[in-house]
């Protein structure tokens, strides 16, 4: 009987501490999100942020139609975009494309490419934000030489 009850109250403490941990931290987060929206400049850029990366990281829609690379910053170079909006269907000629800045995908630049400027990539998007995350290091550098070179001929 007092194996049982031993048996009880280790359960019950560890409930107790698990329930309080959780309500502990997400009451802190609750409270820093609170405080970060009421600093005037920087509710902005917070509030921003927070959209960017709900956006990215929701499992409930791709964001990005395609990997792709682009001739970014300059003619010569080529830079890992991602597809944002491919608007054939509305018969427009230029494509959207998210250049990510390096190491945070969050920040980056907005493009429009015509079609032939851009080359398709076979890797997906989880595969590009951590090769971007990592600055490359993560990258299947063989695909990406031999996809580009088979563009640029």
């Amino acid at each position: 009987s007092r194996l049982i009850v031993l048996v009880i109250l280790f359960f019950v403490i560890i409930f107790v501490g698990y329930m309080t941990r959780w309500y502990v931290i997400h009451g802190l987060i609750r409270l820093s999100d609170k405080i970060l929206h009421r600093i005037p400049l920087v509710n902005k850029v917070y509030k921003a942020s927070q959209e960017v990366v709900d956006t990215l990281f929701s499992g409930k829609k791709t964001s990005f139609k395609q990997v792709v690379s682009v001739p970014f910053p300059h003619e010569g170079g080529r830079s890992i975009g991602l597809v944002t909006h491919d608007p054939s269907e509305e018969g427009s000629q230029l494509i959207s494309v998210f250049v990510p800045a390096i190491p945070n995908p969050t920040m980056g630049f907005l493009l429009l490419f015509r079609p032939e400027q851009i080359t398709p990539l076979d890797m997906t998007v989880e595969e590009a934000f951590k090769g971007i995350v990592s600055c490359g290091i993560m990258f299947p550098h063989g695909e990406l030489k031999r996809k580009i070179e088979e563009r640029d001929g």
